[in-house]
């Protein structure tokens, strides 16, 4: 008898089928704040691409012969795209925020948290290259 129960608890010792494993295995959801910081990266985007759109559209109507601070500042198409893309700049840091929350939580999914990390990161990233581009072009003057 000793034999038998010896042989039935190496067969239980044996790991279960690769489908019952996934369903002994508990769900993992994804991170709520992953999602939300893929989603601020994104509306960041299409919110920089939108401002930049609005600069250039600006920058057409002076013309290359008027380009000069004074009438820049009356062009309203300069105004709001240059505040647009500060707006964008703290949507997108809200989304570098809560991607990182994303990613500290346990027992959920990290995906949505490190694609929004990743697009969140670079356009502020490009964004303060811009701005440092710009501010030495300017001979740094702000």
């Amino acid at each position: 008898m000793d034999y038998e129960q010896s042989q039935e608890k190496e067969y239980d010792s044996f790991p279960p089928h690769p489908e019952a494993q996934q369903e002994l295995r508990p769900k993992v959801k994804h991170s709520g704040p992953g999602i939300v910081s893929f989603v601020l990266a994104l509306l960041a985007i299409v919110g920089y691409v939108g401002c930049l759109t609005l600069i250039f559209a600006a920058f057409g109507q002076i013309g290359p012969d008027e380009l000069d601070q004074e009438h820049l500042m009356q062009q309203q198409l300069f105004i709001s795209g240059v505040y647009g893309l500060l707006a964008c700049g703290i949507l997108n840091l809200a989304g570098i925020v809560t991607a990182i929350i994303g990613l500290a939580l346990k027992n959920r999914k990290k995906l949505f948290a490190v694609l929004g990390l990743v697009f969140g990161l670079l356009p502020f990233l490009l964004l303060v290259i811009l701005l440092i581009i710009g501010v030495a072009a300017s001979g740094g003057q702000v």
